[in-house]
């Protein structure tokens, strides 16, 4: 298939979903369903395993589908499809899978009389007409290529070859088929039915199961093809307006198991979902957060309870009434609406936070200055040099932890059996805020590199800072991937060749950064990376621009 061939039929399966969704909103009256048989089947094939059958005129002919945009639908569909959706009475599509590629074929029904010379026009290019029972018929190049047949001025055939000549001859000499058989005469005005029967493809769907990498609580879901018959999906607007889900097992037995595997399932996603929740509201003191927490557990456990089958005998059925769909509906928006205000809210109180911390570690730096005449070295060493412990030991006796510090034993390294024994009592100035103290982690990093504040073993002096307290960084809050163990003698390694590895993805769009002059900045990852380089560094020369 041609791209542009290959195109026009994605924009066509688009505009045939749009329309089947603005029908499936769209509430049909009960005169209308009254009025109204049920699908016709003529052309559904004894091989067929699935059908899917809609009505969109009736969509775009409802008075409470007056605002939908008419004028558009009708331009587009005369334009792409040669023919006004809204005189498409009924879409019927039938699958069959029959050990090879599936065929796939559609019955368009119209209200008026059509001529197939303009139908689908990008499609009927690449056809030679041909005959087929006594009609025209364009013929696709290729079998797996669509193919257009009109039976009659009011019906539409497309589909691929085999698929469509199977259908025509089903509807001139009807025989029963075991999916025919399971709809009936179902009446089908006003909603949309779908419906699948298993057997015939029972086997191939057990191999594809069992090849699917699922998690061991899930294995049970391979047992599926075994336990059921065939299914069914029927959505209603008319009058209460309902959907429901409808699974035939091929006896009681097999209903209970397929039960309790169904329900294990969900129990399995309720859960998983609830730990997604939890840890995207974060364990904030926040009264709202909290109350949106518990407000997320409830909804959570609602929204899954309505996913709980009920079975009678061999049959399992979901039902939701409108109101149902209604509330879950409305509920979704506001959650869409109030979980992003929630997390910005809290990113925003995380950041400012964050920020402070930067604060209290640049006000320890000063006083330590002010005390030692100079900054912390990048680590305290033994005699021969070696480093022991981080510069975030060697400043907590600044930032009120001398209990602490006393803790240490200054001549062992960071992970010696005493001095590991202290990692998770990290002071919370070292924590990322929203983040577990008791891991050890901190994100708080010095950038050490040629040129840096932190460019040696001892530490440096303020006057040496010949580029301007205010233009260098001290420190930064870097990302939880750089997160290091706060007492090791680790730190943000900068990579010349990307300066932002390490700090790009600490905070939503950049990272915090701690200045000597003990200010704390955002700066954001669109910032000129020459400009950052020049921040790094303590006595570059460099002139530094906005940021």
């Amino acid at each position: 298939m041609t791209c542009g061939k290959a195109c026009f039929v994605c924009r066509n399966l688009v505009l045939t979903l749009l329309l089947v969704a603005a029908w499936m909103i769209a509430p049909a009256s009960a005169q209308e369903k009254a009025a109204s048989g049920g699908p016709d089947l003529s052309y559904v094939t004894t091989d067929a395993v699935a059908v899917v059958f809609a009505h969109p005129s009736r969509v775009l002919k409802a008075p409470e589908m007056e605002m939908l945009p008419h004028e558009i639908f009708a331009a587009a569909g005369k334009k792409e499809l040669g023919f006004d959706p809204a005189d498409v009475d009924e879409i019927l599509v039938v699958a069959e899978v029959a050990g090879g590629p599936p065929l796939v074929g559609v019955v368009v029904r119209f209200s008026k009389p059509h001529a197939l010379e303009n139908m689908l026009p990008e499609v009927a290019a690449d056809t030679t007409a041909g005959d087929l029972e006594g009609k025209p018929y364009l013929v696709a190049a290729s079998p797996m290529e669509p193919s257009l047949y009109m039976p009659d001025d009011r019906t539409l055939l497309i589909g691929m070859a085999p698929m469509l000549e199977k259908m025509v001859a089903q509807a001139k000499d009807p025989q029963p088929g075991p999916l025919s058989t399971l709809i009936g005469k179902t009446r089908a005005a006003g909603d949309v039915t779908a419906v699948a029967v298993v057997e015939p493809i029972r086997e191939m769907l057990g191999a594809v199961l069992m090849m699917a990498p699922l998690p061991p609580p899930l294995e049970d879901l391979k047992q599926l093809p075994d336990l059921v018959k065939a299914a069914k999906i029927e959505l209603t607007w008319t009058g209460k307006p309902q959907a429901s889900l409808i699974v035939l097992a091929p006896d009681e037995a097999k209903a209970e198991k397929l039960e309790t595997i169904v329900n294990e399932a969900i129990d399995l996603g309720q859960q998983m979902a609830l730990e997604e929740m939890t840890k995207e509201m974060g364990g904030g003191d926040d009264p709202v957060e909290q109350a949106t927490a518990q407000y997320l557990v409830r909804l959570n456990k609602y929204l899954f309870n309505l996913l709980r089958p009920e079975r009678h005998g061999a049959v399992l059925s979901i039902t939701q009434s409108g109101d149902q769909s209604m509330q879950v509906a409305t509920t979704g928006i506001l959650v869409s609406l109030l979980l992003p205000a929630i997390q910005a809210a809290r990113e925003a109180a995380r950041r400012a936070q964050g920020s402070n911390n930067l604060k209290q570690i640049g006000l320890a730096m000063h006083n330590h200055h002010d005390v030692y005449k100079e900054l912390p070295g990048q680590a305290i060493r033994d005699d021969s040099g070696k480093p022991l412990l981080s510069w975030r030991v060697k400043i907590l006796p600044f930032v009120e932890q001398n209990a602490l510090y006393e803790q240490f034993h200054l001549d062992e390294p960071w992970d010696s059996p005493h001095n590991k024994e202290l990692l998770a009592q990290m002071p919370a100035v070292y924590a990322r805020p929203g983040n577990d103290p008791t891991t050890g982690l901190t994100p708080y990093l010095a950038p050490v590199g040629e040129g840096t504040l932190w460019n040696g073993e001892k530490g440096a002096k303020f006057r040496d800072v010949r580029d301007g307290l205010s233009n260098t960084i001290m420190a930064v809050e870097a990302e939880d991937e750089a997160a290091v163990p706060w007492t090791k003698p680790a730190d943000w390694e900068i990579d010349a060749n990307d300066l932002l590895k390490g700090v790009r993805n600490s905070r939503p769009g950049g990272f915090q950064a701690l200045f000597c002059d003990g200010s704390s900045r955002f700066i954001a990852n669109m910032i000129d990376l020459e400009t950052l380089k020049a921040f790094l560094t303590m006595a570059g020369g460099e002139t530094v621009g906005t940021f």
